[in-house]
């Protein structure tokens, strides 16, 4: 399947994001905030709170499950990620490895919480493998 992006990263280096920061009396240094962190919203970072929003991004997505994804136990999923990932795997090729893997080892009992912890490791060992620095996080959720 198609993956579909649901959010925007949110970097220092973006131009809206050195707007935003620079009103607020911040500056962005070698794409860092404050020289320092790379992401411009996130949850946590209260020393540079005045600056690193936890405000999110919001959109929407309407699910539609083909009749045939039911058949074959495609079911829609949702990869909740860190940077750590993104910057080293495209959304399309983190999602070719979840449903590859799940397509190969699933049956009619399978517990998708599981097979999705597998997957979720999988993730993450291509991430180290392709060279991440940065922290990797990841979860998958079905729908």
């Amino acid at each position: 399947g198609k993956s579909h992006r649901l959010s925007c990263d949110h970097k220092a280096e973006d131009p809206s994001e050195i707007k935003r920061i620079e009103q607020a009396g911040g500056f962005v240094l070698r794409n860092r905030v404050l020289g320092i962190l790379a992401v411009s919203r996130s949850l946590g970072d209260h020393g540079m709170k005045d600056f690193v929003i936890g405000r999110p991004h919001l959109s929407e997505f309407n699910i539609k499950i083909a009749s045939t994804e039911v058949e074959h136990a495609i079911f829609p999923f949702v990869i909740l990620a860190c940077d750590g990932v993104w910057d080293v795997l495209s959304d399309q090729e983190a999602v070719d490895i979840v449903r590859e893997y799940i397509c190969k080892n699933s049956t009619s009992n399978t517990n998708l919480n599981e097979l999705s912890d597998t997957a979720a490791q999988m993730i993450v060992d291509e991430a180290m493998k392709r060279g991440s620095t940065d922290n990797i996080s990841i979860i998958i959720g079905w729908f």
